[in-house]
């Protein structure tokens, strides 16, 4: 389907990140262009490290661009389709984005990810897909099937659809997080372990603190099948230092070890070796 002003206008209106990655051939890497010269790249970064306004699913099946309609989920804001082997990105834009990084407020986080990874089952996405990269969906390389509606959703209208394909919660172990999961793990683990920590280093000053955090972050981190970039690990990691140490006290820990009736949770090893080798 060829694509005219109307159609696109979503995607540059949405599309803000100002110094996106880009390439043209993944095997070759991906590097940083300003937008105006990134909008020629076949591949894109489009949500930004701090924002998700775009659900984007890999479907790597010949016929990539039904894969909505059979599952009976809503029209994709966009999907741009591989023309040689029918494989596609399959985009959903959200009516207002989720941060990431957010420590006071990881409710719509966790429930993007619980709608994100309904979506991968319904649409027997790929769950390898790290989600950087996206095919440009005004890029020649790709025929893009755009939305005959406005394309916009909220989290409740995508996970009404899915019904009973939206996972009650996701996997709790590092090693079997994925897509934006990966976030929720890396918030959970380590607020947990901040919890704690930071009563044995509250004398080491907030700068000290800050480091012991991105340090025990890029630790779980590397415990991923498919680690986060390194700027989300970064800010994450600078949210949960500053909203602890501005925060929490003494009696809020009580409260919380009352509330869990259990031992503090230690690292795993896989937490554990991946502290070692972010620290190698």
């Amino acid at each position: 389907m060829p694509h005219g002003p109307v159609q696109t206008a979503l995607f540059d209106a949405r599309w803000l990140v100002q110094a996106p990655y880009v390439s043209d051939d993944l095997t070759a890497g991906c590097w940083r262009e300003p937008r105006a010269k990134a909008i020629a790249r076949r591949y894109v970064q489009v949500n930004s490290p701090g924002l998700v306004w775009c659900v984007v699913i890999d479907v790597d099946h010949d016929d990539a661009d039904w894969a909505a309609d059979r599952a009976d989920l809503p029209e994709p804001s966009w999907t741009a389709v591989n023309p040689f082997n029918g494989h596609a990105h399959v985009a959903y834009v959200l009516e207002v984005p989720v941060a990431r990084s957010d420590a006071a407020r990881t409710k719509p986080l966790r429930y993007l990810a619980r709608v994100e990874a309904g979506l991968i089952d319904a649409l027997s996405g790929d769950l390898a897909y790290a989600g950087l990269l996206t095919k440009n969906p005004v890029h020649a390389s790709w025929v893009t099937r755009w939305c005959s509606e406005d394309g916009v959703y909220t989290l409740s209208e995508l996970a009404t659809a899915l019904g009973n394909r939206l996972p009650k919660q996701l996997p709790r172990k590092v090693e079997r997080s994925h897509g934006l999961g990966r976030n929720v793990t890396l918030f959970n683990e380590l607020r947990t372990w901040a919890y704690t920590a930071i009563r044995r280093h509250r004398d080491d000053g907030p700068d000290e603190w800050e480091a012991m955090t991105h340090a025990w972050a890029q630790g779980i981190n590397q415990a991923f099948p498919e680690p986060l970039p390194a700027r989300e690990v970064r800010d994450t990691a600078h949210s949960v230092a500053k909203w602890v140490w501005q925060n929490f006290s003494e009696d809020q820990f009580r409260k919380i070890q009352q509330h869990r009736a259990k031992k503090p949770r230690k690292a795993t090893p896989e937490i554990v070796a991946g502290i070692k080798e972010a620290n190698s």
